[in-house]
């Protein structure tokens, strides 16, 4: 999909994957609209990406847009979980990665994305047909899950 020219609203684009999947539309046309909770971080976003004027920060109205990118909540991916104690396989994914392979799947045709691997990706196709099976088998990891996110906070 050619998206020179389009209107993309991102949500949670004033930071972490939304701020880097803006500013990829931006470098390849789009007219982007970015929406956050935080004021003060929107209008900085809005500033680092004002080189553009295609760059709109608001703080709510989404319609009128030929793209929507629903980022707000994206966890693995992103400084959101600095503070998780958690370590997934391989590491955590930059900002950048997750912008690029999202912004490449819109192109594309993509109707969505899972990041995190082979081993991931299957999880999440069980996770669909069977929930439950997937709770099962992470239960063993719980308590170990809940002490590593113990002081957590993603806001």
């Amino acid at each position: 999909m050619d998206i020179s020219g389009n209107g993309a609203l991102v949500t949670g684009g004033s930071s972490g994957s939304g701020l880097e999947i803006a500013r990829q539309l931006l470098e390849r046309g789009a007219r982007v609209v970015i929406t956050g909770r935080r004021k003060a971080v929107l209008d900085q976003a809005v500033h680092a990406l004002a080189a553009s004027l295609r760059i709109t920060g608001i703080s709510a109205d989404a319609r009128g847009h030929d793209i929507l990118v629903n980022n707000a909540g994206g966890v693995r991916e992103t400084p959101m979980m600095a503070t998780s104690g958690e370590n997934p396989p391989g590491g955590r994914d930059t900002a950048a990665a997750v912008a690029r392979d999202t912004s490449e799947a819109m192109i594309e045709g993509h109707l969505e994305v899972v990041r995190g691997g082979a081993e991931h990706v299957e999880r999440v196709k069980r996770n669909r047909i069977d929930p439950g099976a997937v709770d099962e088998a992470l239960r063993p990891m719980k308590s170990s899950m809940e002490e590593a996110s113990r002081n957590h906070s993603a806001l």
